[in-house]
């Protein structure tokens, strides 16, 4: 009753609108994604970006973050295996685990049974002020999503002002906030070969990592900042009064006709 009444719905995800739309008959006009923002557009500015920092020769290994919850669909064990079939294998890295929550002890015995305690770090949750200069000395961004709907999401819009070369997993042109080789990189989901594989390759490619980095900027500064989001909602409401209003007027128009009639 509440869908069929509504005038027009926004959804926060393609995934989830696609979704929707199979399981409710409804006008596809009516339905709407608008993608929420992310804050980091304005906390962090370029020139604190790894991706836009003069090239230089570093001693330091290439830095991977996550960041967000711990929950099966979120990968984080599918990423720890990933690493473990590269630890011998590539240029030294590092992984820094941000956020907490269900599963976030199996992630700790899982890092320790993978033999990669020396290479990951878990920071537990933090507030947005204190994580941004972290991503923002990062290189690259993974959200390992496995079996689930939507495959966009905030970390992603996160990573991106962030200026990291962004892994997400995806499918049937899912998710369609990343392009791939251009914004981001996207693997199937599920696939730790695949996820492996993509992280090898942008730990030692840093021409393409910074490529990606500095796309993957540019594109949040233009549609992920919380200005758009706001934007593209209020011009919905806008529209959706308009229309509104003009029924109502032409149900005005059509009673006075028929009185005078």
């Amino acid at each position: 009753r509440t869908v069929a009444q509504a005038a027009h719905i926004v959804i926060s995800g393609d995934g989830w609108r696609d979704a929707f739309l199979r399981r409710w008959p409804v006008d596809d006009a009516t339905v709407t994604t608008v993608e929420n923002g992310t804050e980091l557009v304005h906390l962090l500015a370029r020139e604190q970006l790894r991706a836009f920092q003069e090239k230089s020769v570093s001693e330091e290994p290439v830095t991977i973050a996550y960041l967000g919850g711990f929950q099966p669909w979120q990968g984080v064990p599918l990423l720890l295996r990933a690493l473990a079939r590269l630890q011998a294998q590539v240029t030294p890295f590092h992984l820094i685990l941000i956020g907490s929550g269900q599963g976030e002890a199996e992630a700790q015995q899982l890092t320790r049974q993978l033999g990669l305690s020396g290479v990951v770090t878990l920071t537990g949750r933090l507030p947005q002020e204190k994580y941004a200069p972290l991503l923002a000395q990062a290189d690259i961004g993974v959200a390992p999503y496995c079996d689930w709907p939507e495959y966009s999401g905030l970390k992603l819009f996160d990573y991106k002002a962030a200026g990291l070369a962004v892994i997400g997993s995806g499918e049937n042109g899912y998710p369609r906030t990343l392009a791939h080789g251009r914004s981001g990189w996207i693997v199937p989901p599920c696939d730790e070969k695949a996820l492996a594989r993509a992280i090898g390759l942008l730990v030692e490619d840093s021409a393409l990592r910074r490529q990606l980095g500095q796309a993957a900027r540019l594109e949040a500064e233009r549609i992920h900042g919380w200005e758009q989001t706001t934007q593209r909602l209020e011009q919905i409401m806008s529209d959706v009064l308009s229309k509104r209003e003009q029924t109502q007027q032409l149900r005005a128009d059509g009673q006075q006709g028929f009185r005078v009639t």
